[in-house]
């Protein structure tokens, strides 16, 4: 019986749906700075250990970065005025679900793909204003200017 209830359990974890409301796609894991999280309407301090959601928009300051992780291994990191939102996730890979979306509005970022990636470079989005960066390696760098 216990052995029916922990498959139950790692069979939920592994076709988790990252695009329910509000689910966790991912975890801050530096913060340096004052760093913002827009979730909806509510604007919050983003500290280490901070869950992301599909529609977050993170936001640094002038003398600020920030790092985090998504659920497939995806790495990002922020730096100084920079905004990026968080468009779409689903990372189901027994279903052959892959697709990681961010708009990146401005700033410097770098990228290091995750499962989502290696699988799929073509379910890897990272937009900006004038272009989407097509992911063909491991890891990229990007800047672009403020509006």
């Amino acid at each position: 019986m216990l052995f029916a209830v922990m498959l139950s359990a790692i069979w939920t974890l592994a076709s988790y749906d990252a695009h329910a409301d509000g689910a966790e796609i991912g975890v801050v894991k530096v913060v340096t700075g004052e760093v913002t999280l827009r979730r909806g309407a509510a604007a919050i301090p983003l500290v280490v250990g901070q869950s992301l959601a599909v529609g977050d928009v993170i936001l640094t300051e002038a003398d600020a970065s920030v790092g985090f992780t998504l659920l497939d291994g995806a790495q990002f990191s922020i730096g100084p005025e920079s905004a990026i939102e968080l468009t779409a996730f689903d990372y189901k890979p027994q279903d052959g679900v892959l697709s990681l979306i961010a708009n990146f509005l401005f700033g410097t970022i770098t990228h290091t793909t995750g499962e989502i990636g290696r699988a799929d470079p073509e379910a890897v989005q990272i937009r900006t204003r004038l272009g989407v960066v097509g992911v063909r390696g491991t890891e990229f760098a990007v800047r672009a200017p403020k509006p």
